[in-house]
């Protein structure tokens, strides 16, 4: 990603949201301030974790699954 390319944010952002994947907090927060560039004062970030016994996020209670990635969606 590259500071003013909203494309390629909107890109990322949608892959991330189709598959329920993770984002690891310093890259959270980059986003973030990135997002925060285009739009000031719109966008924050949250950060939960997975509880290691029942798999739920801390934030919402959504059990997480992990889906397999393929070729076929960087297409």
């Amino acid at each position: 990603l590259t500071v003013d390319n909203q494309h390629g944010l909107l890109m990322v952002m949608n892959f991330v949201q189709k598959h329920n994947l993770l984002i690891i907090r310093n890259v959270l927060e980059e986003i973030t301030d990135i997002f925060n560039r285009h739009q000031p004062n719109q966008w924050t970030s949250g950060y939960g974790y997975i509880h290691h016994k029942n798999g739920q996020c801390s934030v919402c209670g959504h059990g997480m699954n992990k889906y397999e990635i393929s070729d076929h969606d960087f297409q």
